[in-house]
């Protein structure tokens, strides 16, 4: 039978029964996995010499004198059965900007606005998405119709009044109702009120030809009903 011999780990004062033919040799403690060399016994040390064969229980009585002079053992690292534990690292470090709130990635640092849920990242406000309809030429062209028709307009009344006012005076002249020629009446009667028509046809033609000239988003019926 081999002679052991009890020995404490330098590291974390663990007791470890040990062959006495180890003396000299480098273990591995099984509490706190520290490598170290296997020294005598205090009690062996005076002679210089191997340690003397010692039976198994007696190394329990020096166990057992030993322990009032031990130390509190530090704390034991968990999992103590599993040798070959090793801590989690970190591996990888993930830098992509995301945004807050869906996590999605978005398209840079300085990006505002997340393209998948609408989030702001400076108001922190998510914005809300419509599913619209797209936008046809006959859309464009049915939004600038009226606009058209204001410019034609337009036109119209300022070609009937230079024509009034210098035809007029023909056609009535001599005639009972010859005042409808009279300076006054054309233009209280005739420029006024088609200079103000043509003041209001101009001005929507002037917004929906060149300062709204696309059609406004129309939500999809679908989606509406949805969100209803």
């Amino acid at each position: 039978m081999a002679e052991a011999i009890t020995i404490a780990c330098p590291e974390c004062e663990k007791k470890l029964a040990v062959a006495a033919a180890t003396v000299g040799k480098k273990i591995r403690c099984k509490g706190c996995e520290h490598v170290f060399v296997v020294k005598a016994p205090a009690a062996a040390k005076g002679g210089g010499k191997a340690p003397a064969a010692k039976p198994a229980a007696k190394a329990v009585d020096v166990k057992k004198k030993a322990a009032p002079e031990a130390k509190t053992p530090k704390p034991k690292p968990p999992d103590d059965d599993e040798e070959d534990s090793k801590p989690y690292g970190i591996t990888s470090v993930d830098t992509t900007p995301r945004c807050p709130e869906c996590a999605n990635e978005l398209e840079s640092e300085d990006a505002v606005l997340c393209l998948t849920c609408g989030y702001n990242t400076r108001t922190r406000v998510r914005v809300e998405t419509k599913a619209v309809e797209d936008v046809t030429g006959m859309m464009v062209f049915l939004w600038l119709l009226p606009g058209i028709l204001c410019v034609l307009l337009t036109l119209t009344l300022l070609t009937f009044d230079i024509f009034y006012t210098i035809k007029i005076f023909e056609y009535v002249e001599g005639a009972g109702y010859e005042f409808i020629s009279y300076p006054w009446f054309v233009i209280w009667f005739v420029w006024a009120p088609t200079v103000f028509l043509m003041v209001g046809a101009t001005t929507f033609a002037v917004r929906r030809l060149i300062l709204h000239p696309r059609p406004p988003e129309r939500i999809k019926k679908k989606a509406k009903q949805e969100d209803d």
